[in-house]
């Protein structure tokens, strides 16, 4: 008997998925000849359903009725493997239940964020937020991940919320914030490449919400992101590397000798493509100690900036916050 791995895929026949064929698999998961053939069909904590239920809102439990065929759910592929068998009409039931995970990534739940971050191979990875979540996590440097809120909430609770050091972008409609103060309280501190889309930013505590890091090396992108602090002796964004605004709305209350945005590295840039910058306390929209600000806008934000000595000795123009 030719016993070979076959993948038993979903066809519109109500309640079941159908597999037909012993001889050579083709692309759409039916096989040239029709002596042999899988039903498969879907339930949910044993209740029958039409649909073949997804990977990100369910679990897989277990089969039953394909023990001859050795029959195995494949989680990656997200679909039924059996091996072929002689002539016949086949029946497998796959079981599910809705998934208690906070984070999935390839269909495997994970309890923690760094568990998911600890998980996800040098490849490209996709990890989904399932569920608002306290805690934190810790990228590795060769890591290339997409977040996805999904319109959920990280608060990271004492700790720095997410610690960027590989390529990181978050997506979703959701938030990360930090509400418990302690040393280590920014929400996001990035040592690599960053991207930051459809987001709320936020912090409660004495730290700063964004730190852009690692002496100009860094690398981070905004765009369309409500980024705040909730302290008016805070910053809301410290930046180092380099940094592109593309839209958005900074805004905080800060007070006097605090910023909206500081950048503070002689070879940091930030390059202002649109965004709104806006203070409402006695605090500085941007504070320039070393490197420069590219305002390719058309607004002005030249009023309620502080300029250091090195920002005022090498600008070539008047106004370093105007001119790129």
């Amino acid at each position: 008997m030719n016993r070979k791995k076959i993948a038993a895929f979903t066809f519109g026949i109500g309640l079941m998925a159908v597999l037909a064929g012993c001889g050579k698999q083709k692309s759409n998961g039916v096989t040239d000849s029709d002596t042999f053939s899988v039903n498969v069909r879907y339930t949910i904590d044993g209740k029958a359903t039409d649909e073949l239920p997804d990977g990100m809102h369910y679990d897989f439990v277990s089969v039953s009725g394909g023990e001859s065929l050795n029959a195995e759910w494949d989680e990656a592929s997200w679909a039924l493997v059996t091996d072929e068998a002689e002539s016949g009409t086949y029946t497998c039931t796959v079981d599910f239940t809705a998934t208690t995970a906070i984070f999935k990534m390839n269909n495997v739940g994970y309890a923690s964020l760094q568990a998911a971050f600890d998980a996800a191979s040098s490849n490209p990875t996709v990890i989904e937020c399932l569920q608002d979540y306290e805690g934190h996590g810790i990228t590795s440097a060769d890591s290339q991940i997409t977040l996805r809120l999904n319109g959920h909430t990280i608060d990271g609770i004492g700790s720095d919320t997410i610690v960027n050091r590989g390529t990181l972008s978050i997506v979703g409609d959701g938030t990360i914030t930090n509400t418990v103060d302690g040393k280590y309280t920014k929400t996001l501190i990035n040592y690599g490449t960053l991207e930051l889309t459809d987001l709320t930013i936020s912090n409660a505590t004495s730290n700063a919400t964004i730190w852009n890091s690692q002496n100009a090396y860094s690398v981070m992108d905004i765009t369309n992101c409500s980024i705040t602090h909730e302290i008016a002796e805070s910053n809301v964004i410290i930046n180092s590397g380099t940094m592109n605004l593309h839209s958005g709305i900074l805004f905080s209350d800060a007070s006097e000798g605090y910023s909206l945005l500081k950048i503070n590295h002689e070879d940091a840039i930030v390059n202002y493509y649109d965004g709104t910058f806006a203070c409402t306390g006695d605090g500085f929209t941007v504070t320039l100690l070393f490197g420069s600000f590219r305002n390719y806008s058309d607004h002005d934000i030249t009023q309620g900036n502080q300029l250091g000595d090195y920002a005022k000795a090498h600008s070539a123009e008047d106004d370093p916050l105007r001119q790129p």
